[in-house]
């Protein structure tokens, strides 16, 4: 085997590892999109009240984690539950947190 047919096996190899690794990438976004999209759906089904009860739930289960240490693991939480990014649910696991403090 030539050096040049080394070369363009090695090269094929990287191209097909890039596209199975950009596949998978794109999936996981595609699940995070259609998980987004239902709660999204979901909440403009409900009342302003019921929302609010859904909102004050979650916020009682993130202030439980966040007394015990676990801001991670609240964030973590956030993300599943609402499909924000991961600087969304930084951000709102520190307003509560702060929010706890100021308490």
């Amino acid at each position: 085997m030539s050096k040049v047919e080394r070369f363009l096996i090695g090269t094929l190899i990287v191209i097909v590892a890039i596209i199975v690794f950009t596949q998978q990438e794109l999936m996981t976004e595609n699940r995070k999109l259609k998980q987004r999209i239902k709660m999204l759906s979901d909440r403009l089904n409900m009342s302003d009240e019921a929302y609010q009860k859904e909102m004050q739930a979650i916020d009682q289960e993130l202030m439980v984690l966040i007394r015990e240490g676990k801001k991670v693991k609240a964030v973590k939480r956030y993300r599943e539950i609402t499909g924000a990014s991961l600087v969304e649910a930084n951000d709102y696991v520190e307003h509560l947190s702060v929010q706890h403090k100021e308490a």
